[in-house]
């Protein structure tokens, strides 16, 4: 199910982040998929921490974007502890050049072989429908794009 957060201007509000979490726990949602993100300003990490903490303690496996900015400054929700995030690569499966690197550290790679892990983890804790959702790419949303 989509929840749009962003109004007709493109500005997204702390308060329909929220409402969103909150729909997504409260009906059911396995899988919350997050193709939006910003800097580690004041206030920012533990407000999408809170939510995210939230979520995973409802079952949601939340899966963020790292970022598209070429930088190693982590992007939230992306960097909150229990999200999946994911960046791009290229066609040599390297890290593409936009995709932010901060998550590039101790036993995380640019790549699939982390991100295979995860998933079998989530296959094997909520079945092969939602892998599925994982998996296959639905519009536009980045972060859906992880294998």
């Amino acid at each position: 199910m989509p929840l749009k957060v962003a109004n007709l201007a493109g500005e997204i509000t702390s308060e329909s982040v929220a409402a969103a979490f909150q729909y997504a726990w409260e009906n059911g949602v396995s899988v919350l998929n997050m193709s939006l993100g910003g800097p580690g300003d004041p206030g920012v990490p533990e407000f999408f921490q809170a939510l995210v903490d939230t979520a995973t303690a409802h079952g949601v496996l939340c899966v963020a974007a790292a970022g598209n900015d070429g930088t190693d400054v982590p992007s939230y929700p992306a960097g909150c502890n229990h999200v999946l995030s994911v960046g791009a690569t290229d066609g040599s499966n390297a890290r593409a050049e936009f995709s932010n690197s901060w998550l590039l550290g101790e036993g995380c790679r640019a790549g699939r072989r982390d991100v295979v892990g995860a998933v079998h983890e989530l296959r094997d804790r909520r079945g092969l429908a939602d892998l599925l959702h994982l998996l296959l790419p639905v519009g536009r949303r980045a972060a859906v794009h992880v294998l």
